[in-house]
């Protein structure tokens, strides 16, 4: 196939394929709602949920966007803002007016949204099976990332973005307007944001390099909305200061070692499966590397990314397969997909309809979604206030964000991104994994905490307990002990 024929596809979708696209789109929204409905209590098992709602319950009642943390008691008072409060709000919104099954619902709707244009974009680039096989790929790297959290909700932004922007280089266009609203709610819902600018960037090369003659028209266009979209990222309460987070992070770096979520890709069979998709994807680019050069540099990035951080699966899931499509396509003919016909378009009312009934069943039966207990450590914390326990608490990371939806200042809780920085971590990291009480005593003790709530089981309880600390309280999920008496 010639560049030029290659650089007209695809053009205008024909009816046929626009059916076929809906079909795969309406599909997939329903297998993956149907799914998620199914485990929706594993979305919330999450200890971070918990925060984000509580967060968005003070922005309602209040009015106001904070700027110093008012949530914990060793870092009161230190700048803190709520950089995803949008998010925050919606998440609050839900919980106000349906519970956990609001909740959700709200990440399984943004989940199986961002699935179902994703398999709508691929049935028109790909053949049916390798577009099935693609989006089961995509699940299975993505559901341990799947939570009721802000990033979940900005998965639907990713994926605008990033379809838009695919969509305006192979029309050889300037990216459409409506991507600059799309980055105003992306920086106000979610710090993930700044990866946007990384995918602008590159296809905006490749669309220089492929405008011939017109490179330097196409360049100042690309140009002009990159800047309007930065500008447009800093319509946020804070201003920039949202950027200023991100580095923050990682030039301390200090938090990553210590989160699940910021190690290393795992080597069990899901990372297999991601390092085996990113392989793929480069070789398939790399059969023309100079005219894929920039998609092969973004592939990379992202895949950097993931391996180095485990959290960046959900982003490279999401996008990697979007922006390799229509070049494997193109340059692999048994990849494309196959000629559309008119039969689809007379079974979509069918297919709608049959959607919605298997979509109502699912949500009849589904099981009530709640917090996970390990996370959420209710009668513990009743017993507390039972015993008469006030004053700050040492309490385990994991009930950070069920204390904060209580009303009790936190020791440490998942804000770790802007507190609890300056050694603060790994101090407390060496105090609890000590094999004698001193250093966690000495740390307590610097922070005037009269009372524990820590998980059974774990390392505090045992230490607390040689040292003095009289059990108020013990299940199999927390356990409450008071500091002895004066």
């Amino acid at each position: 196939m010639s560049d030029a024929a290659i650089d007209r596809m695809p053009g205008a979708v024909a009816s046929p394929k626009a059916s076929r696209a809906l079909a795969f789109a309406l599909c997939a929204f329903t297998a993956v709602s149907c799914l998620l409905l199914l485990v929706a209590g594993e979305l919330l098992n999450d200890p971070d949920s918990h925060w984000h709602i509580a967060i968005g319950r003070w922005i309602v009642e209040n009015r106001a966007f904070p700027r110093t943390d008012l949530w914990s008691h060793t870092a009161a008072g230190q700048s803190w803002i709520a950089k995803e409060w949008l998010s925050q709000v919606l998440l609050h919104a839900a919980h106000h007016l349906a519970g956990w099954r609001g909740v959700t619902l709200l990440a399984i709707l943004a989940a199986a949204g961002s699935m179902a244009m994703i398999a709508g974009w691929l049935a028109l680039r790909l053949r049916a099976t390798l577009v099935v096989g693609v989006l089961a790929l995509i699940l299975a790297l993505a559901s341990p990332s799947i939570m009721a959290r802000p990033h979940v909700l900005a998965l639907l932004l990713l994926t605008l973005w990033t379809l838009g922007l695919l969509t305006a280089l192979e029309r050889r266009t300037t990216p459409p307007w409506w991507l600059l609203g799309v980055m105003v709610i992306w920086a106000n819902a979610h710090a993930g944001f700044t990866i946007g600018f990384v995918i602008a960037g590159l296809l905006g090369l490749e669309a220089v390099r492929k405008a011939g003659a017109a490179w330097f028209h196409t360049g100042l266009q690309w140009a002009a909305f990159l800047l309007l979209a930065l500008a447009c990222s800093c319509l946020t309460p804070y201003g920039a200061e949202a950027y200023l987070v991100t580095f923050k992070l990682f030039g301390s770096g200090e938090p990553l070692g210590y989160l699940t979520e910021w190690q290393p890709l795992e080597r069990d069979m899901a990372g297999l499966a991601a390092m085996g998709l990113l392989a793929v994807l480069l070789l398939g680019l790399g059969a023309n590397p100079w005219r894929n050069l920039m998609r092969i540099i973004l592939i990379a990035i992202l895949g950097w990314m993931m391996l180095r951080y485990s959290r960046f699966a959900l982003v490279f899931a999401f996008t990697a397969p979007l922006i390799a499509a229509t070049p494997l396509a193109q340059r692999f003919a048994g990849l494309a997909a196959e000629v559309a016909d008119g039969a689809t378009a007379r079974m979509l009312p069918f297919l709608a309809a049959g959607a919605a009934v298997i979509l109502i069943a699912v949500a009849l039966v589904a099981p009530a979604p709640l917090p996970s207990p390990r996370s959420t450590p209710a009668p513990a914390l009743s017993a507390a206030r039972a015993a008469g326990l006030k004053g700050p608490v040492y309490n385990d990371y994991n009930f950070g964000g069920y204390l904060i939806s209580q009303g009790v200042p936190t020791f440490v809780d998942g804000r770790t991104d802007q507190l609890f920085l300056g050694g603060f971590l790994t101090a407390l990291e060496r105090a609890r994994t000590s094999p004698s009480p001193e250093a966690l005593l000495v740390l307590l003790q610097s922070r005037q905490a009269t009372w524990a709530l820590v998980a059974t089981g774990q390392a505090e309880a045992g230490l607390l307990d040689r040292a003095g600390w009289r059990t108020i309280y013990r299940d199999s999920v927390a356990t409450v002990l008071a500091a002895p008496g004066p």
